[in-house]
């Protein structure tokens, strides 16, 4: 009887331990490969980024200030959204030197779960879910050769 016990505790519970912990990263690898398959489509509009304005061009304004300048495209592609998910997940906010407005050049909306996910990205500036992040070479590289 003793011995059932010492196997039972040293052995069947640091498994039992073992077996969760890997349904607990599993789960969490499985929340974050659903959320990528979730967006069904991309819609991009854009304008020229080395278009110069006298004033910044709000998110709103784009469409009516940039009329017949706009290409616009939709992506269903799901490696080309994919892409698209990656650049806009790790950009980086931000800091105090940085103006808190967009000059926009590009408005790509996200199509998921029924909702539109709208992001405006400037010429240094992005507008993502009401904050304010950096925009990189490589996603207005990317979006440029969208158009290409």
């Amino acid at each position: 009887m003793k011995m059932k016990t010492i196997v039972i505790n040293y052995l069947f519970i640091p498994i039992c331990f073992l077996i969760s912990c890997l349904s607990e990263d599993f789960n969490q690898k499985s929340k974050t490969i659903m959320e990528e398959i979730t967006i069904n489509k991309v819609f991009v509009q854009y304008t020229d980024f080395g278009i110069l304005t006298p004033i910044n061009v709000n998110c709103e304004q784009f469409e009516d200030f940039f009329k017949s300048n706009i290409k616009s495209q939709e992506i269903s592609n799901k490696d080309t959204i994919r892409k698209i998910k990656l650049l806009f997940d790790n950009i980086e906010p931000i800091d105090s030197n940085y103006s808190k407005t967009v000059d926009t050049r590009a408005r790509i909306e996200l199509y998921k779960n029924g909702k539109i996910e709208i992001i405006c990205v400037g010429r240094l500036t992005i507008f993502k879910n009401g904050s304010f992040y950096k925009t990189t070479e490589e996603i207005k590289t990317f979006i440029n050769q969208l158009f290409e």
